[in-house]
């Protein structure tokens, strides 16, 4: 559940609010857009299901979905859309190219998710301060009962991936709205080789990012150039 709800929250309440993330194991802060009640939870033995999920199979049954042809069984693709498809793709094809490997952080994890949530009360309106009964970011996701990608999997999926970044890119989950997911990176991709594994996982994991990203981004490749020395990934589900 949200422990507390700080409405239109300042600087100084997200500063606070971070050292007692560092001080107090359990309580977690996230920036919040919309609606939200100081009582919403979930059954809090829930994060649990968390563990259930590998974030390797996960991600390689959504590439399957998303990047694998949309036939009927007896048809086949026709050319035009097998092109369309392996270029959203590229420079991958049908095979899930597998797990990006970890890398050191260049920065705190806590530090770089206290940086990122400053940005954005910087250049955000009325923005709450949420201290959930959480010991991380994905377990915050669920605790809250967040529905960002409803459509497409269930919360505590998307929380294990996110767990498994956090393991690997020192992520930390820093703000919510209906449908949005914004994360602090404090291990960030150097090279665009490191980025392109990355950029598949996001790929899987939000598809939109790629299908109905920014003008400019038309496949993964493009996508993963924007990836290097990024310091906050965004996504969102339409």
């Amino acid at each position: 559940m949200i422990s507390e709800l700080i409405e239109s929250a300042s600087f100084e309440d997200w500063s606070r609010a971070c050292d007692l993330r560092a001080a107090k194991p359990g309580v977690w802060p996230v920036l919040l857009e919309g609606t939200w009640a100081s009582d919403q939870k979930i059954d809090p033995g829930s994060t649990e299901r968390i563990a259930e999920y590998d974030a390797g199979e996960l991600l390689a049954g959504w590439w399957r979905e998303y990047a694998l042809p949309d036939v009927q069984e007896g048809e086949e693709e026709d050319e035009e859309s097998r092109r369309e498809r392996l270029g959203v793709i590229a420079p991958f094809g049908d095979e899930w190219p597998g797990l990006a490997a970890g890398i050191e952080p260049t920065q705190d994890p806590d530090e770089a998710a206290e940086e990122l949530g400053d940005v954005l009360l910087s250049v955000k309106d009325d923005v709450h301060l949420g201290l959930v009964d959480a010991r991380s970011g994905a377990e915050a996701l669920v605790v809250l009962s967040w529905g960002g990608p409803t459509n497409y999997c269930s919360t505590p999926e998307i929380a294990a991936v996110v767990a498994s970044w956090e393991r690997r890119f020192g992520v930390r989950v820093v703000h919510l709205e209906f449908d949005v997911l914004r994360l602090s990176v404090a291990a960030p991709p150097t090279t665009l080789d490191e980025a392109l594994l990355i950029a598949a996982e996001h790929f899987a994991f939000c598809p939109d990012n790629v299908w109905q990203g920014e003008v400019d981004v038309q496949s993964i490749q493009d996508y993963a150039e924007k990836l290097v020395g990024q310091q906050n990934w965004t996504f969102w589900w339409d």
